[in-house]
């Protein structure tokens, strides 16, 4: 599988990005490493990071108004003009991948 980096000057080489995303742990569908931030084809390096934010939200399954489920939003700074948004089903989850990202960003800078 073809691993994209948003952050194209900070890739790294296809070798070494296989095996980070092996060694990475999983946090619902994503997962995520001291170096970088794993979605399904492409990764975000944790050093661009300048922010992350969680929010609390409700998905409507049917894309339309009415019901919903509660899911926790986890947004993405990373000097782009759009922020990476990530939805969670549990918090726990989200506070987990927050605590993750900016540990690993603040030691990567």
């Amino acid at each position: 599988m073809q691993l994209n980096c948003l952050v194209p000057d900070t890739a790294m080489d296809a070798k070494s990005a296989a095996a980070d995303r092996k060694s990475a742990d999983r946090i619902g569908p994503y997962r995520i490493s001291g170096k970088a931030l794993y979605m399904q084809d492409r990764y975000l390096p944790l050093s661009a990071v300048k922010e992350c934010t969680i929010h609390d939200s409700m998905y409507a399954a049917s894309g339309c108004c009415g019901r919903g489920f509660p899911v926790t939003k986890v947004r993405i700074d990373y000097g782009e003009e759009k922020p990476l948004v990530l939805i969670l089903e549990k918090k726990e989850d989200a506070v987990k991948m927050q605590n993750l990202i900016l540990t690993a960003a603040d030691t990567a800078r």
